[in-house]
């Protein structure tokens, strides 16, 4: 059944020059918007990742991308698509569309979360601010001095109650001051680098405040392939 043209847009809304326009401003300025697209789209096999994307043709439903997935030394070549919801009826919609998919595409992901090493370390961290700010330093050496076997194996660990007490407490600032440094440094280069609009940037901070690296490690590998990007650019240059 044909679908109207309010809904959809026609190949002829984006004309092969424009295409080549878009494409070569995108993979100059904006490969990691283009890098972005290909890893969401991606479907990973074992052992194997994404290390690089081109965008090649756009049209009125989307970019097509060519993305190369390698496993060592073994590398394939995958054509996806990143579709544009509504489709372009003229070339010049392209713009804001694009900059609309470069913010969601480079946003966190919650199922980030739910990986086993930030689970990790949201369960320590809960831990960490329970012992330090809820019980405190006294009622929890007190809670592991009547518990004989937590007792027992607290003193076989860490010498006595009061030393992991005082270790906890440590342990919890630390991770204040660690994960508040971090999501510092992620809404900065979100702003600076990645150009990012101010709630996904806060969106950053949020997740990178919870579990420090393991979110803040998602976003380095955009930075570094904006990075390497304008690298490569400058050298073309020269």
């Amino acid at each position: 059944m044909a679908k109207s043209s309010g809904e959809i847009g026609s190949e002829e809304a984006i004309s092969p020059e424009a295409s080549k326009r878009i494409c070569d401003h995108m993979n100059d300025d904006h490969m990691v918007s283009v890098y972005a697209m290909a890893k969401e789209l991606i479907e990973y096999k074992r052992d194997w990742k994404l290390t690089g994307a081109k965008l090649k043709r756009v049209t009125a439903y989307g970019c097509e991308i060519q993305a190369i997935t390698c496993s060592g030394e073994l590398c394939e070549m995958l054509p996806v698509v990143y579709p544009f919801r509504p489709a372009l009826k003229t070339a010049a919609q392209s713009r804001k569309q694009l900059v609309k998919i470069h913010q969601k595409v480079c946003s966190p992901k919650l199922e980030w979360l739910l990986d086993p090493l930030p689970l990790g370390v949201i369960g320590i961290s809960i831990f960490l601010a329970y012992g330090t700010l809820i019980l405190g330093i006294p009622e929890l050496k007190a809670s592991i001095e009547n518990d004989e076997s937590m007792n027992s194996m607290i003193c076989s660990l860490f010498g006595s109650p009061h030393i992991f007490s005082q270790m906890v407490k440590a342990a919890f600032w630390f991770t204040v001051v660690i994960h508040s440094a971090e999501a510092d440094y992620a809404i900065y280069k979100c702003r600076t680098t990645l150009k990012l609009d101010w709630i996904t940037s806060m969106f950053w901070f949020a997740t990178t405040c919870l579990v420090g690296y393991p979110v803040l490690g998602h976003l380095i590998q955009l930075i570094q392939i904006h990075d390497k990007s304008k690298a490569a650019q400058k050298a073309k240059l020269k």
